[in-house]
């Protein structure tokens, strides 16, 4: 009986030790995710940039991991663990690739979805890492490397035929920085119009206004005539009592927040069948 407790005690311990040393998948809100500032803020910016307008062009997606180490794992083992969690590429096109870069140990790995498998063969994965990407790290040129190695698999990837990318949702981003400009112009204009025309009188041409405004900003029929209804409301409610600019000074000074980092990226439900190849630096 206490042998059998002794192998019992061993087992638990290797698995929890294993657990243990399993590095953490991140979340994948950035086509570029440095976890050891191996790139400046200014050098991250440039990168993600290049990356976002491919995506945007070519639909497909190439993201840039950069971990300090993978722990017990291979950087393929972890590189696919990040794969089966990002599903980096549009699901049943597959067109996904991850660029991953262990900064402790010097080792690059490139993993390419399932259907860009025939346009990055293996053979080419190696040589964009130990003929491209290899000679530039070992000069420090670490933003000139990934960059090169990224426009390549980018030109691999333009030369296979794959279904274009859907057209951005219609005033998706112009809307999500203006609407701002729309509270500021119900809360304001409401009270300045009914001191200006009264009550009755303002609210209708606030409605008016502010209906015409929602539009101009993109904003959907049914939202642009409930704007109007509440900008109206507002007038009648506030009256000659409106709010003015200066108590409107005690709403505007939290500013805008969040980044790049939050801009709505994440996998697109590709699938990861095993292809790419390592390297190291």
């Amino acid at each position: 009986m206490s042998r059998a407790w002794v192998w019992l005690g061993l087992a638990l311990w290797l698995l929890m030790g294993t657990a243990r040393a399993e590095e953490a998948v991140p979340p994948p809100t950035s086509p570029v995710i440095d976890q050891v500032a191996f790139l400046s803020d200014a050098e991250r910016g440039q990168l993600e940039k290049q990356l976002l307008d491919f995506h945007q062009r070519k639909g497909s997606q190439l993201a840039v991991l950069i971990v300090p180490s993978v722990g017990p794992e291979t950087p393929f083992d972890y590189g696919a663990r990040v794969m089966a969690s990002w599903k980096l590429g549009r699901q049943g096109v597959d067109d996904g690739v991850l660029l991953l870069i262990v900064a402790d140990s010097h080792q690059t790995q490139l993993l390419v979805g399932r259907g860009l498998e025939g346009a990055i063969p293996d053979i080419y994965a190696k040589r964009i890492l130990q003929d491209t990407l290899r000679p530039l790290l070992k000069q420090g040129l670490r933003l000139q490397g990934i960059q090169a190695a990224a426009t390549q698999v980018e030109g691999l990837i333009d030369g296979e035929k794959l279904p274009e990318p859907k057209p951005p949702a219609a005033h998706a981003s112009g809307w999500s920085d203006s609407w701002p400009v729309l509270a500021f112009f119900l809360l304001f204009g409401s009270g300045l119009a009914g001191r200006l025309f009264g009550r009755l009188i303002g609210s209708f041409i606030i409605g008016s206004l502010s209906i015409a405004l929602s539009l101009l900003l993109g904003a959907g029929t049914l939202f642009a005539l409930l704007t109007g209804a509440v900008a109206a409301g507002l007038c009648l409610v506030l009256g000659e009592h409106g709010l003015s600019l200066a108590s409107w000074g005690d709403w505007s000074g939290g500013g805008r927040s969040g980044g790049r980092d939050g801009g709505g990226w994440s996998g697109g439900g590709g699938d990861f069948g095993g292809g790419g190849a390592s390297g190291d630096w």
